[in-house]
């Protein structure tokens, strides 16, 4: 095909990962591209800037088109990045907590106003999935199945059928949540005190015994949770306005100290297509109207699919 510049070889193809091998593995001519060295990446990020035209409240997620699809306050709306190109995906949505796109495209919201997961197809219509429980947080899991944080604790949920169940919980209100990159390990921040926990999994991505105090981290309110290719995780603070990263061994150090109207309530990392850095984070800014930032940490996330050296 157009691009593809070894047919011998199904693993060299333009968009693979890069790594380390002396091969040309995504055809653009230049060869090892996707090397990360965990010992040369900052500790707090090195740029931000507002992104034109995006909307967000709590939430956001980036298609594989290249645009960013975040809540106004009342409807969703996509847009480039740079904004010369935007526009209303789905109306009447209302408020939204966390979103997530799955691999086929489909988009899923934790709703506010209709108390439920729904699902938004890409024509942008929303289709009720399931009852939220009261979640915030929400992740797509390497299994295939939704994985949400809320009041009642850990829910997994089947995204065809929409069945759910609880398959852990926190000593404080779990609020947001993240698997680290095998995972091993799911995190999950927290209502109450500060505490960040984490939980031991099995291959079936069950916890393996209770959840575990790991660190503690800024006031006590988590809005945003990832975890890098490092191995840090990223925390998001209402209570203190503030950006948290925590080593891989529980170390809690301050990235960012916002003030309250520039506060990043939630956090992706961007997936590398149409201009979204792969090494940033974009974070939702309800009190400074529903905008979005880009942060450059310059490390991607723990699905990054290249080369990692010197990680913890």
């Amino acid at each position: 095909c157009d691009g593809d510049c070894d047919d011998s070889n199904a693993d060299i193809v333009p968009g693979a990962w890069d790594v380390e091998d002396g091969l040309d593995n995504d055809c653009d001519g230049t060869t090892d591209e996707d090397v990360l060295d965990c010992d040369l990446v900052p500790a707090n990020p090195t740029s931000e800037q507002y992104m034109p035209h995006a909307s967000a409240y709590h939430g956001l997620a980036i298609d594989d088109d290249g645009y960013i699809v975040g809540s106004d306050g009342s409807a969703l709306i996509k847009a480039s990045y740079g904004g010369k190109k935007w526009f209303l995906f789905t109306p009447n949505t209302g408020y939204c907590e966390q979103i997530t796109y799955m691999p086929d495209g489909t988009l899923v919201i934790v709703s506010t106003n209709q108390g439920a997961l729904m699902k938004v197809d890409a024509s942008g219509i929303p289709v009720y999935l399931t009852q939220s429980h009261g979640a915030y947080g929400l992740i797509y899991g390497p299994d295939g199945l939704l994985y949400t944080a809320g009041s009642d604790g850990i829910r997994r949920v089947d995204p065809i059928s929409g069945m759910s169940d609880i398959i852990a919980s926190v000593p404080m209100t779990a609020h947001t949540l993240a698997f680290n990159a095998d995972a091993s390990k799911m995190f999950v921040g927290t209502i109450g005190n500060g505490t960040l926990y984490a939980f031991d999994l099995d291959m079936n991505l069950d916890p393996t015994g209770p959840a575990q105090p790991f660190a503690n981290v800024g006031g006590g309110w988590h809005d945003g949770l990832g975890v890098d290719a490092c191995g840090h995780i990223f925390v998001a603070d209402y209570y203190s306005s503030s950006l948290y990263r925590v080593s891989p061994d529980g170390d809690t150090s301050l990235a960012v100290n916002w003030a309250f109207n520039g506060y990043g309530h939630g956090l992706i990392w961007g997936n590398g297509v149409g201009g979204w850095r792969a090494d940033a984070l974009y974070v939702p800014l309800p009190y400074d109207g529903n905008q979005v930032k880009e942060v450059v940490v310059e490390v991607p996330a723990c699905t990054w699919g290249g080369t990692v050296h010197n990680a913890p």
